[in-house]
């Protein structure tokens, strides 16, 4: 029995002897580090820059943005409420607040986008599916209209291929269909309804009391119900007729056509056509004569009347051929009337509407002006390598009174609106300026970017592994995890606070009101605080 108790004593002391001394001493220090590091954490919304991998930035303008991939993820949170502003998966699927009340959704960019705006929502991919939904009365609201007793509360749009379409509208604008089986669409084009069976087998329209009978279309159509007269037997002869409208034939079409329109004129100002194609075709409006030969490579048209009368710039002309190399027109009683002069592809003018254009070895360089109530234009480009054009709006409207493109492809690209200003190293993005796009892929091939606004400033560098935000008081700049710093000017001096290896070490200098020497670590660093200081309010 003692020796079984002296046993026990023995096994039971045993293990406290296996822990050496510098053992539970390394222990001791190591629990010690952990606890020093926890309380060196960085605040949850504080500066962290791990780029690629994370990112969760503070901004100069007062916003939260996170970033994971270089980019490919993507958030941002409103300055003043908070709020999520923008998630993106990208280019796969992206969201943004729009407005108070809208929002819009991006997905498989380009092909795809949602939106909402009050009541309403609309989607689209390109090019298997359409969908509107809205209130019912949004048309009639916005013409100070009210709906039919019995309308329905919504209304909805849905397109789908192959040939699925179904729409419900408040104003009798109701279509369904399986095309090419069976459809029935009103208010469709010009048509007040439209049916088909098993298309081109037979389709129907109608307008009015008028009614369209298609057999085999295009071949075989006629009409009934209505004053005109309107029959095919295609491509032998037919005859669409309106009284006190217009009267149209054809024989073996596209050969013999002829028409006159404005039967509601008088005899001599009617719109009168012949034509035999490619042969020859002619048109005549009183003293207006155009005549096509071997259509549509020759043509020629006059009208004296502006050689005369006052206010004119001489007679009226135009010829074209060879077409499309060849285009002369000018003269004509409008003084604003277009004026065109063209030797495709070597050099293009045009005069009209407003517009000013010229091209030079087309589609290459474009140089054009435009002078319009809403804004003006100036115009250059020379594809794809180089664009440029500035426009501005007059005092008072609603959009930017001034903005400004250019664009070196693929080296360099400058974007302005009023004071904000964007520019960027390499932008492999050939097209003209496309928001969407810029969002979705410039994360991927712009080297560098710079932003400013007023004394806000922002740069990136490719996949976030450079940031500067400055708001004109204090500046921030990180190279990722390694080394950051932030320098605030202040009226006693400058002070300037720097993080060394993700937030391990830390210090500031500056003026002795600031404070100087080493501060906490805020792992993973640099740990900055959100709040930016801002210049003083005047």
């Amino acid at each position: 029995m003692v020796r079984t108790v002296l046993l026990r004593e023995r096994t039971t002391a045993r293990p406290a002897a296996l822990v050496p001394r510098t053992m539970r001493s390394f222990l001791a220090a190591i629990l010690s580090l952990v606890a020093a590091l926890l309380q060196g954490c960085a605040a949850l919304d504080a500066d962290v820059h791990l780029a690629p991998f994370w990112t969760q930035m503070a901004t100069s303008n007062g916003a939260v943005e996170r970033e994971a991939a270089g980019g490919m993820y993507f958030e941002r949170f409103d300055a003043v409420t908070n709020e999520l502003q923008v998630r993106a998966l990208k280019p796969i699927w992206g969201w943004r607040r729009v407005g108070v009340d809208e929002e819009k959704a991006d997905f498989l960019v380009p092909l795809g986008y949602w939106r909402k705006k009050g009541d309403s929502t609309w989607a689209v991919l390109v090019p298997l599916f359409y969908w509107r939904s809205a209130p019912a009365d949004w048309a009639a609201r916005a013409k100070g209209e009210t709906l039919p007793e019995g309308a329905p509360e919504r209304e909805f749009d849905l397109l789908v291929l192959p040939g699925l379409i179904w729409s419900r509208n408040a104003r009798g604008a109701n279509k369904v269909g399986l095309f090419p089986i069976y459809g029935e669409l009103d208010k469709f084009l010009t048509w007040d309804r439209v049916r088909f069976f098993l298309f081109p087998l037979y389709v129907s329209a109608r307008r009015g009391n008028s009614v369209m009978h298609n057999v085999l279309f295009p071949v075989f159509g006629w009409e009934y119900g209505g004053a005109g007269s309107h029959w095919r037997v295609w491509p032998l002869v037919g005859r669409n007729a309106e009284p006190g409208k217009f009267d149209r034939w054809f024989v073996l079409w596209p050969i013999g056509h002829w028409s006159v329109e404005g039967l509601w004129k008088e005899r001599a100002n009617r719109k009168r056509s012949f034509a035999i194609l490619p042969l020859y075709g002619r048109t005549a409006v009183g003293t207006y004569r155009s005549h096509s030969f071997l259509w549509p490579f020759f043509g020629f048209a006059y009208d004296p009347r502006g050689a005369t009368e006052e206010g004119g710039k001489g007679a009226f002309w135009a010829w074209d051929g060879p077409w499309p190399f060849v285009r002369l027109q000018g003269g004509g009683l409008d003084p604003n009337a277009e004026e065109r002069f063209r030797i495709w592809p070597f050099y293009g003018y045009f005069r009209g509407d407003g517009m000013t254009s010229r091209t030079y070895a087309w589609p290459i360089v474009h140089d054009i002006d435009e002078d319009t109530p809403g804004y003006r234009r100036a115009s250059f480009y020379v594809l794809p390598f180089y664009q440029q054009w500035d426009l501005r709006r007059p005092p008072g409207s609603a959009a930017p009174q001034l903005e400004a493109w250019r664009r070196v492809w693929p080296l360099w690209r400058y974007e302005q609106k009023e004071e904000w200003r964007r520019t960027a190293v390499f932008s492999l993005d050939p097209l003209m300026r496309s928001s969407v796009i810029d969002f979705h892929f410039g994360w991927l091939w712009e080297v560098m970017a710079w932003e400013t606004d007023g004394p806000i400033e922002r740069e990136r560098a490719w996949l976030g592994l450079y940031r500067r935000e400055s708001s004109g008081v204090e500046t921030r700049w990180s190279v990722t995890g390694l080394w950051s710093e932030r320098t605030i000017e202040r009226p006693d001096g400058l002070v300037s606070e720097t993080s060394f290896l993700f937030g391990l070490l830390r210090w500031r200098s500056g003026p002795p009101s600031c404070d100087p020497g080493i501060l906490m670590p805020a792992l993973p660093g640099p740990g900055w605080p959100r709040e930016f200081e801002r210049p003083a309010v005047p």
